[in-house]
């Protein structure tokens, strides 16, 4: 008897699920990920710009929700993987959710002029790609399989790119009215 692709997948969640619970939660890695997650959460809500608030929170939102997708393709395709998951998903990783968006959304909030955005967030970018990836490599919350920090770099640099574009043509066609 053969397995349907719902079958498979059960199975697939449910040794997820094991192994989450006897390897990865609550263990220092686990928890050393939720204390980025505050930390990055108690930055954006101190520092944000409460009168530009949600068309910054908009732009986070959007980079979050294409972040997301481009990782779960990226996981699913076995271009990389993460051996310890802060939910037993296979594409719950914090820096989808929290830490990319809220150091873009830094940068969308303090570079007004898109020459400064720019810059500001090509040096985000590859201080992303060859740092922080390798940082995230040795912590082992990220393990590259057929994935170089070379390929990041110009998706970190021209994803807040179109994010902003599209941020301003959605403010500019809002007062069209």
């Amino acid at each position: 008897m053969t397995n349907t692709m719902a079958d498979i997948k059960k199975e697939l969640f449910q040794a997820s699920l094991k192994n989450w619970l006897d390897y990865e939660f609550l263990t220092w890695r686990w928890f050393l990920k939720i204390t980025i997650i505050l930390i990055f959460l108690l930055i954006i809500w101190k520092l944000l710009d409460r009168k530009r608030g949600l068309e910054i929170i908009a732009f986070g939102f959007l980079i979050s929700l294409i972040s997301t997708l481009l990782d779960i393709a990226g996981t699913y395709m076995v271009f990389w993987e993460y051996p310890y998951r802060v939910l037993p998903l296979e594409f719950s990783e914090i820096h989808d959710f929290v830490v990319i968006p809220v150091s873009f959304m830094l940068v969308y909030q303090y570079c007004r002029s898109w020459k400064s955005f720019f810059l500001v967030n090509g040096l985000l970018a590859a201080f992303s790609s060859f740092v922080m990836e390798p940082v995230f490599m040795l912590l082992t919350f990220y393990k590259p399989i057929i994935w170089h920090h070379i390929y990041s770099f110009p998706i970190f640099w021209i994803l807040p790119l179109i994010c902003r574009f599209v941020i301003d043509r959605l403010k500019s066609g809002a007062g069209t009215e």
